[in-house]
């Protein structure tokens, strides 16, 4: 009896020192890394609901979709260089006058996109006609030895009428951005930035038609039809059959780019009156000359795009009106 005792003493001292060693132990250091990245991290908050977010536009219309998108402005997506680049030309661009950073940004990313593809030029001597204008650079003028001649599709006229006059500086032949040019921009960019909305939803329209497959296409129709749309929706089937005819065959027969900042007009109602567009446009329409591109990006024809006041379509306009 006296041994099992013993034992059974024994035993109950070894538990209790287990017990006691178990307490002892430090606890394991938990994985803040972890917890953080789910809890207190806002980056990580946001990567994790990325995905609903994005699956959520895929069921807004167009319209919803584009108020929400944060598609960048030309402008937006990087530094442009301060150089005419076009086939084998590869030229430096001066400006004349004074021009923010901002505004210079502007000018660069619209000049790019404009000679962007589908361009020649030709060079021809200037120097000595009696109307060579002279250039105020710094206080010193400078009077242009060689004229440009871009030929490109649906270039501004305004752009394609000043950005031609190659100046030297200090032994380096330029291209001059003239003060009218540089004055043109200003006014646009000043437009631009007075009704936010209307122009930064054009760019995610545009993307969604470069991208958006033929179904979605078929479902979410962007045409606009004058005298049948909008202000005039007398005639829904005639304006089903027509747009139904415009719909392109393939995804690559829809390909626009973005249009010049220059090439925004609005149309209030003296503008609509004189061109005898009243019955086909509302009032205070934006109109904005784009262009189809092929699978290369050149240029080969006209988009019109239309702002009706709430979003943008690919506006056309049907025989006989």
């Amino acid at each position: 009896m006296k041994k099992y005792f013993i034992i059974i003493t024994i035993a109950l001292i070894a538990l209790v020192l287990i017990q006691f060693f178990r307490c002892s132990e430090p606890s394991p250091i938990p994985e803040i890394h972890e917890k953080t990245e789910v809890s207190s991290s806002k980056g990580a908050r946001n990567t994790i609901k990325a995905p609903v977010v994005e699956a959520k536009m895929a069921d807004q219309s167009p319209k919803e979709g584009l108020k929400q998108s944060s598609v960048q402005t030309l402008w937006e997506q990087g530094n442009y260089p301060e150089r005419l680049q076009i086939a084998d030309l590869d030229m430096p661009l001066v400006f004349e006058g004074a021009i923010s950073e901002e505004l210079k940004q502007v000018v660069l990313a619209d000049i790019h996109m404009i000679y962007n593809e589908g361009v020649t030029y030709s060079k021809y001597d200037w120097s000595g006609r009696p109307d060579n204008p002279a250039f105020n650079l710094s206080g010193r003028n400078y009077v242009s030895s060689e004229t440009i001649n871009l030929k490109a599709s649906q270039v501004p006229n305004i752009v394609h009428r000043n950005l031609s006059r190659i100046i030297q500086v200090n032994g380096v032949d330029n291209v001059v951005v003239p003060e009218e040019l540089i004055s043109a921009y200003r006014k646009a960019w000043e437009a631009r930035k007075a009704a936010p909305e209307k122009y930064e939803s054009l760019e995610p329209f545009i993307d969604w038609l470069n991208t958006a497959p033929m179904e979605e296409l078929k479902a979410k129709n962007p045409f606009w039809l004058f005298g049948y749309d909008g202000i005039s929706d007398a005639y829904p089937e005639k304006a089903a059959e027509l747009r139904n005819g415009l719909l392109p065959k393939t995804r690559e027969d829809l390909r626009v780019s973005h249009p010049s900042i220059l090439e925004f007009t609005y149309l209030d109602r003296e503008a609509l009156e004189t061109e005898g567009a009243t019955e086909q446009l509302p009032v205070g329409v934006t109109l904005a000359d784009g262009k189809y591109v092929d699978e290369n990006e050149v240029p080969y024809q006209q988009a019109l795009f239309l702002y009706d006041g709430e979003e943008w379509h690919i506006a056309f306009a049907p025989a006989g009106t």
